[in-house]
């Protein structure tokens, strides 16, 4: 990838969680001269054959800059986070099998509350 991919990508990384403190105070510019910074020094990555030239990364970091304070607001960020959570729940319990469902106690012939007391008592001795 290119020099001025590898810091865009970088720096929206960096803006999309730099950007809800700054708007806390409302403070742009402060959240500019921050990406500002941080794209000087990742212009300067040692993979890089040259370095990135000093007005191409304030370039990039301005154009985030604008792109991210419009667009990013904390209601947009709990909504991003909510949307993660779901898929990762919906992915994590996707091949679960309830308790209430399966009954296991009735495939081994013993009351609920008994197996539940056992599982208890295995799981103590562990």
């Amino acid at each position: 990838m290119g020099r001025n991919c590898t810091v865009f990508d970088d720096l929206r990384v960096y803006a999309y969680r730099a950007v809800l403190e700054f708007k806390r105070c409302n403070d742009f510019r402060g959240f500019l001269q921050r990406l500002v910074a941080v794209a000087n020094d990742l212009r300067r990555n040692p993979t890089f054959i040259a370095s990135l030239p000093e007005i191409e990364a304030r370039a990039i970091a301005r154009s985030i800059a604008r792109w991210t304070w419009k667009r990013f607001s904390v209601e947009r960020f709990a909504g991003i986070q909510r949307a993660r959570g779901k898929r990762g729940n919906e992915k994590r319990w996707a091949d679960h099998v309830p308790l209430d469902v399966s009954r296991p106690w009735e495939a081994e012939g013993i009351s609920r509350r008994t197996w539940f007391r056992r599982r208890q008592v295995a799981t103590n001795d562990e």
